[in-house]
């Protein structure tokens, strides 16, 4: 037998702005998750480094160009559309599974692939933020980074709250407005990293890129909160399959 448990917060208080983001503890968590699950995020971002470069291979030779600098700047961004679209359900899938690990979950490697059949409604909702974001950064930068924090849940959201791609969009920014600025020092942080993984020639980011999930995976589940059964008629490990069911 199952039971449902609540754990973290809940997306009608954080509709109303009822959460806190502790911002050194967050970081702290996520870093110790991290150390002990990373390996399939690993995997997941492979597997989508190899579709990127399949996909623009495929597209230079197509086009009998050798290189990106010979493509127009209207091709390039219909690569990077395209590229979005094939790999957003494995992003999807890392985002989720960052989730699951913050509140102790196991991740397979197969749940790399666990969201391909709701491909399209993480597509629509992918172009949505997509737009939106490149809308900002058009405007000025500032508006741009704003969008890109304020909609970073939105694909948890449509999978885990079963919201409407728009919906899920707009949620999003809503509730990452009451604590914008705590978000920022979070996305500040990894930006840092992100930067020092460069001096490494990369190599950091095999820890770098696990924990930004993780810690994606914190945020959501202290603010909007992640329903976990939980076996009660004998031990079982907790799955990932235990939580999410989409």
């Amino acid at each position: 037998m199952k039971t449902r448990v609540r754990v973290g917060g809940d997306l009608n208080t954080a509709l109303r702005g009822e959460y806190q983001v502790d911002v050194n503890q967050i970081l702290q968590e996520g870093w110790e998750i991290t150390k002990k699950s990373k390996s399939n995020i690993l995997k997941g971002l492979a597997v989508i480094i190899m579709t990127s470069l399949l996909v623009s291979g495929l597209v230079l030779e197509l086009s009998g160009q050798e290189n990106f600098q010979e493509m127009s700047e209207g091709d390039r961004f219909l690569l990077d559309i395209i590229i979005t679209v094939l790999v957003a359900p494995i992003i999807a899938s890392l985002s989720m599974m960052g989730i699951s690990h913050s509140v102790g979950a196991i991740t397979r490697p197969a749940y790399i692939f666990h969201f391909v059949a709701k491909s399209l409604p993480i597509i629509m909702t992918t172009l949505i933020t997509t737009a939106v974001v490149h809308i900002g950064f058009v405007l000025l930068i500032l508006p741009g980074v704003y969008l890109f924090v304020a909609t970073g849940f939105a694909i948890p959201l449509l999978l885990d709250k079963q919201l409407r791609p728009s919906e899920s969009v707009i949620t999003s920014i809503r509730v990452v407005n009451y604590q914008w600025f705590a978000f920022v020092k979070i996305y500040l942080f990894f930006l840092v990293l992100g930067l020092l993984s460069i001096v490494t020639f990369g190599i950091a980011l095999v820890w770098v890129a696990p924990y930004y999930y993780n810690v994606k995976g914190i945020l959501y589940r202290n603010v909007f909160g992640v329903d976990v059964h939980i076996q009660t008629s004998d031990d079982q490990e907790l799955r990932a399959d235990d939580i999410f069911h989409a």
